[in-house]
């Protein structure tokens, strides 16, 4: 077996390399449970809007908590899991939120970057007994990106398998 094109042989590689990542994700709203998380609770300092990257379009929120040294973060399906009506009533400057987050060995790759930068996703947030982020809408957001993933998972790797058989193959 002789590698004819390295160009494709590495592109190959890359692309099998990176169909870890969708992979990862397919039973991502599978760790969503109450005991793969930790609770944190404190007093609510400052919460600001996130925009997308250039753009004026709000895509989340985040919140920062007395005395803990990270940011909560709510974005992407999280964000369209919030109940609005019960944020608009609860989330002020004062309040005190009982916010679950998923236990650090649940991350990924993307969530241990996120660690890094001081910033947490939020899995579901209560305040006065009433929800304000619930895990089942979450559950129910993130099912549809089973299917999605399983398929660049597929993709990615399907492509990367084919450049490498590309490469080594006989003219």
């Amino acid at each position: 077996m002789r590698i004819n094109d390295f160009k494709k042989f590495y592109f190959g590689l890359a692309l099998i390399v990176l169909s870890y990542i969708p992979f990862s994700y397919m039973n991502h709203a599978e760790k969503f449970k109450i005991e793969n998380c930790d609770k944190i609770s404190g007093t609510l300092t400052n919460f600001e809007k996130t925009y997308a990257k250039g753009g004026s379009r709000q895509v989340g929120w985040m919140l920062t908590i007395k005395n803990f040294e990270f940011k909560i973060r709510i974005v992407g399906e999280y964000y369209n899991a919030i109940n609005k009506t019960n944020f608009k009533k609860f989330i002020k400057p004062g309040a005190f939120l009982d916010i679950y987050i998923v236990k650090s060995k649940y991350n990924g790759i993307f969530e241990k970057l996120n660690n890094k930068m001081g910033i947490k996703d939020a899995v579901t947030i209560k305040c006065s007994n009433s929800e304000i982020l619930d895990l089942k809408r979450i559950k129910d957001n993130l099912g549809h990106l089973y299917i999605i993933n399983l398929i660049f998972g597929i993709l990615a790797l399907g492509f990367g398998i084919k450049n490498i058989y590309i490469s080594i193959k006989n003219n």
